[in-house]
This record gives C-alpha cells, structure tokens and sequence, in this order.
C-alpha cells in the first residue's frame, strides 16, 4: 500500500534529516600561565612530558602500577603505543591562562604578557599542537574590561595569515546566555578589527557555576550553546569553583565528588552532542618529594611519589571515559603521561573485542539489508565506530588497528552506521 502524498513527503523529510558530523577534538587540554610562556615553551613541554614518561615507565610493572594489574596482558603494547604518542605529538591542546594559573598582576605587566603570547603564537611554532588558545578572565564586573583587553592585545598580533587554525578562546565563571552573548559579541568585534574571517574565534565555556548547569526550565546548556551563537566548540567542567559554589568544604573537594559526577552527566546530556566536553584538572601534581643531591633512596621515593600521582590522574581519566568524556585538563605536562597511558589502556584493552565486533555488525546488517530486514543493533555498532574514530583521533590507535573491521578510516567521518553498512552492502 503505497501512502498518501502528505505521508509520504513527510517521511521523505525524515529520511533526508542531516546527522551532525563527529565532533573531532582533543583529548588533553593542558593549562599553563601567560607569565610563563615563551617561545620554544610547547618544546619544553612536550621535552618534560617524555622525561616522566622515561624516568617513572621503565617496564610492563610500572605501567600496571599506574593503570591497574588488570593491564599486564597489554602493558608492553601499552607502553609502546604511549611512548611513540609523547616522541611524536606530545601536546593535543595547550591553553595559554590569563586567570587562576596566572594571577593578580599589574596591567602594565598583563598588557606586555598579552603582546608576547600573541607574537609567539602568530609565529606559528613547529612544535604547536592542532589546537591552542587562551584563557581569559571572566566577563563580569570586576574583570571584564581586564578580560577584553588582554584578549584584543594577544589578537593584535595575529591575522588571518597567522591566526592558528584552531584558535579558541576559553571564558571562566559563566552565568547564564547573558554572559556568553556579550562575550561572543566581542569576539565579532576581535574579528572584524582583525579581519579575520568571522566565526574563526572559537569559544570555550566554563561550566563552574549551578547556574551554568540547571535553570528553572531544565538544563542551562542548551541556552548557553545557542547565545554563543555556533562559536562554541566545548564546555569544561571547573570542578572545585563549582564544588565550593555548592558549598562543599575544601577538604571534600575532589574531582570523584558525588556533585562533579552529576555535573559531568547534566554536561554529557545538555551537550546534546553539539558540542564536546571535557573533564575537570587532577590537582595532584606528578611532582619529586626531593630535590637537590639525592641519595639512592631519595631518587626512589621521587619515582614512587610521581608514579601514585600518576595513579590518581588516570584514575580520574578512566572514570571520565566511563560517562563518554575523553577529554580532560592537564595542570603539568607530567600529566600527560597519566592521561595517555589509561587511554591507551582502554583502547588496547578493547581493541580485539571491538574490531571483532564492528566487523561482524557490518556483515549482519549488510545481510539484513540485503533481505529486506531491519537491523536492530545500530546504535550499538555506532558505539564502537566511536571507539575508533576517539582512539585514531587521539592517535593512540593507527589505522592498522582498524584493519580487522574492514572499514576505512575516511568511513569515521561520521557515525552514520546506516550510511557506512549502505556503501559496504552496495560493494557486498
């Protein structure tokens, strides 16, 4: 029975509903201060994250003492895959802070740090990673002309020709689509002064307040995503602002709080996939107990005590990738090496399973397809092209590690199993 012409228009307009391509992103965001920040700094850093990474992972032993004794069976694989990430692409994302990790300084000294962080990222270092920016103050009373100055001073020294690709500039202590709108405002204004080419701003939010979170009619974010006006890229979780606004003493504060785990969630579901989000920043540093001379005793209690904070960060890392987060902050390119190896540790871990698996959805729903059936397990095959597409971004996986499935990489461009199972029927 064929249906009526309205009918049948309106499931037309179903069928051509676009499907809103894979967010690609980083997985690290790592933070540190304007005032520190020179030329060959993103060198430095990647140099510091190897250092860690060679002097606390020497074996499989001590990667299971970071990730867990449930890694031994992959822990060489892991350290392999983890040791060739930091020699190659140390850094994902660096955020150059004009807030917290920088301080109460004077304007002259703000202004000139302001100049010197835009000439060094116009420069366009060999060793940049693909995204980086800046973090201002917040757009509110106290700060918001201090914010729009250091933000128009680093833009002064960048155009259209220097401008990095994936520029964004990330705003703190947002409350409500008021703040985020006057912000994007002055981002157009950046642009145009500049003549950079507009929307080439991206915009990054602060998710750090309850406002920022629920409003009276539901979820906040969505009304935060829509007044930034399609510049926002992700949202963050400032865990401790966020806990201390919600009352929580100093000494409850840990990103494993019971509010930071609803926080992530209310951020997962108003995202609503528009956008990316990423976790809040292990305040347990990766840091020596000991400096100067050392004894033998000494050197080994700083690999110990670097090795458990290590622990705690990819800890933190998993729980994260347990809610569908896989990007995070880092506070000390020592971080980085936590992070990467409980990456690596899920990737390696459910890589096999998941090659297995996604191959053998293709082939099912290819057959059904062909039959005249429905599929009924897509969102599940969908999941696993996920996995893919995060560990080939992340470049924790190689497209080696997806040869088992039969598919490409080029098919991850979107997570449209329907559209993929479409082509490989069509080949089948």
């Amino acid at each position: 029975m064929s249906l009526p012409p309205e009918l049948a228009a309106l499931v037309e307009s179903a069928r051509t509903v676009e499907r809103r391509p894979r967010l690609e992103g980083p997985v690290s965001v790592l933070y540190g201060g304007a005032h520190l920040f020179r030329a060959g700094s993103f060198e430095k850093l990647g140099a510091l994250a190897r250092a860690t990474f060679a002097d606390v992972v020497r074996d499989e032993s001590d990667v299971c003492a970071i990730v867990g004794e449930g890694a031994l069976p992959h822990a060489a694989a892991i350290r392999r895959r983890v040791e060739k990430k930091l020699a190659e692409a140390p850094l994902e994302d660096v955020r150059v802070d004009f807030e917290d990790g920088y301080g109460l300084r004077s304007d002259d000294e703000e202004d000139a740090d302001a100049t010197r962080v835009g000439a060094v990222l116009a420069s366009r270092p060999a060793a940049a990673p693909r995204w980086v920016g800046v973090r201002v103050r917040a757009f509110e009373r106290a700060t918001a002309e201090r914010a729009a100055r250091t933000l128009v001073r680093v833009a002064r020294e960048l155009d259209r020709a220097s401008l990095p690709e994936r520029f964004v500039v990330t705003l703190p202590k947002v409350r409500g689509p008021e703040d985020v709108a006057r912000f994007t405002r002055l981002l157009l204004w950046i642009e145009r002064d500049r003549g950079l080419r507009e929307g080439s701003l991206g915009l990054e939010l602060m998710i750090e307040l309850p406002s920022a979170l629920v409003a009276r009619g539901g979820l906040a974010l969505g009304a935060l995503l829509d007044a930034g006006e399609g510049r926002v890229t992700s949202v963050h979780l400032g865990a401790y602002d966020l806990l201390s606004a919600c009352d929580v003493a100093a000494s409850f504060q840990s990103l494993a709080h019971p509010l930071c785990d609803l926080a992530r969630g209310l951020m997962v579901l108003g995202a609503e996939g528009r956008v990316r989000v990423a976790d809040g920043a292990t305040t347990r540093l990766p840091l020596p107990v000991h400096r100067g001379a050392l004894d033998p005793g000494q050197v080994e209690e700083n690999r110990v005590a670097v090795r458990d904070a290590l622990r705690a960060h990819a800890a933190n890392v998993r729980a994260a990738l347990s809610t569908g987060i896989h990007q995070g902050w880092d506070l000390h390119p020592a971080q980085l090496v936590g992070r990467y190896l409980a990456l690596a540790a899920h990737y390696e871990a459910n890589l096999h399973r998941s090659a297995e698996r996604l191959a053998a959805f293709v082939d099912q729903a290819a057959r059904a397809r062909a039959s005249g059936q429905t599929f009924d397990d897509a969102a599940t095959a969908e999941g696993l092209l996920a996995f893919f597409a995060q560990g080939l971004a992340s470049t924790l996986l190689s497209e080696s590690d997806l040869a088992p499935t039969g598919i490409s990489a080029s098919d991850l461009s979107t997570l449209d199993f329907a559209r993929l199972v479409a082509k490989y029927g069509a080949r089948g």
